[in-house]
């Protein structure tokens, strides 16, 4: 997988090539108290490209993986700490569950996934163009639409917070040629988030997306 540098991130490189960001202190909106949430500049990004492979559509934007947002020694990592701030940040919808042992992406929204339980091993992009990252509690994972995802493995105690932003809604795709051409068409009407949902509207994200 190629990943550019972009933005205000300095690149430095993890195991396998990946790409390991660290960012700038870009503004605090948005974020709950320091003595809970880690600072902006405290928090190792990880992004990837995963393009179209001529079944899943993926997207020019990269797969960001927040790392240990939270400073756990201060605060216990739940659901409602990650509702509570993706809420404030504008990104709603809720669910909290694990992640389907399927590929399967959404062409309507992006999602971001907070890890609140457990751990898992998940394939993000398709059979031929994809990353396999173990995820837990304390990560954020937000995975533009047209990016497929599916769990490989996880602990029986793997859980997360799903939400999309500014009020869009998901649907559910699953990589059939039926369902392609609507597909590609809903992910160009998709919009950059008003907001990143850990940072707020000056946070990572807008700096990645939209650079």
């Amino acid at each position: 997988i190629d990943a550019e540098y972009m933005g205000i991130f300095l690149m430095l490189k993890g195991p396998g090539g990946r790409a390991m960001l660290k960012c700038a202190a870009v503004g605090s909106r948005g974020m709950l108290p320091t003595s809970v949430q880690r600072r902006v500049d405290d928090v190792l990004i990880e992004s990837f490209f995963l393009p179209d492979d001529g079944v899943f559509p993926g997207s020019k934007l990269p797969l960001l993986i927040y790392r240990s947002v939270f400073m756990r020694e201060e605060q216990a990592i739940s659901a409602p700490l990650y509702e509570s701030l993706f809420k404030t940040n504008r990104w709603s919808g809720g669910w909290r569950a694990g992640v389907f042992d399927y590929h399967h992406y959404h062409s309507t929204a992006h999602e971001a996934l907070g890890v609140f339980g457990g751990q898992a091993v998940v394939q993000f992009g398709g059979p031929t163009t994809s990353v396999t990252l173990r995820i837990q509690a304390g990560d954020v994972i937000v995975i533009p639409a047209g990016v497929p995802h599916k769990s490989l493995e996880n602990t029986s105690d793997f859980c997360a917070v799903g939400v999309y932003p500014d009020g869009t809604e998901a649907d559910m795709c699953y990589g059939s040629a039926d369902e392609r051409l609507q597909a590609l068409l809903n992910i160009e009407k998709v919009p950059v988030p008003s907001c990143d949902p850990l940072f707020g509207p000056d946070g990572p994200l807008r700096v990645n997306w939209m650079s």
